[in-house]
């Protein structure tokens, strides 16, 4: 299977532009060579490739492949989410059987010291603990209208709360970027000099200045 793998891919071409640089010169086109012949390798060798593992009998139908969250957040509409469990968050020290979780989300892993814990029920919600949760992504992203606003040096709304920015029932602000960090901001965040808000809203022209 190695063998009619063979050498494919961007080791053969790097190889050959060390060649062609290289102070002797060289009679034939070598890069190019090379460049044709990676290229044909991967389409008739990387094509006939699972045919041949099959016909050596290298497969196994009764094995499952294995898959990172990204696989399934691609392939399925599901999204994970991760929620830090701070020391007044109502889940912490419960249980997770006892906690009330939205409908159609599930805790599937938690992030403690730095270690990977699959949960069960009764597993008990620590502080600084990181819940990832899964549920379903909303699919119809083209009908939200995001508009960002950035805070001026000179700006009033230095020391307001997104509260007071944002009290309008059709305007919120979803996230704060400040620096290279992004917040997903409360009621009580503060707003900095220098903040950028991203705000749903739908009247773009309502933007005060």
């Amino acid at each position: 299977l190695v063998s009619f793998a063979g050498l494919r891919g961007a080791a053969s071409i790097v190889f050959a532009i060390m060649a062609t640089v290289s102070p002797p010169p060289l009679e034939n086109d070598l890069f190019h060579i090379v460049f044709c012949i990676v290229l044909l390798s991967i389409t008739f060798q990387g094509t006939l490739l699972p045919l041949c593992a099959k016909w050596l009998g290298m497969t196994d139908r009764n094995i499952d492949v294995l898959k990172t969250f990204s696989d399934y957040s691609e392939e399925a509409e599901l999204q994970f989410i991760k929620v830090k469990i701070e020391a007044q968050h109502p889940w912490a020290g419960k249980e997770i059987r006892s906690v009330t979780l939205p409908p159609d989300t599930l805790i599937v892993m938690l992030l403690r010291d730095g270690k990977r814990l699959i949960p069960s029920g009764k597993t008990v919600l620590l502080e600084n603990d990181f819940a990832i949760l899964s549920a379903y992504r909303y699919q119809d992203t083209q009908q939200v209208s995001l508009q960002e606003y950035k805070i001026a040096p000179d700006s009033p709304w230095i020391g307001k709360t997104i509260q007071e920015f944002s009290p309008n029932e059709d305007e919120l602000v979803i996230m704060l970027i400040r620096g290279n960090k992004t917040i997903l901001p409360k009621g009580r965040t503060k707003i900095q000099d220098g903040d950028i808000l991203v705000i749903h809203s739908d009247h773009a022209e309502a933007l005060r200045v």
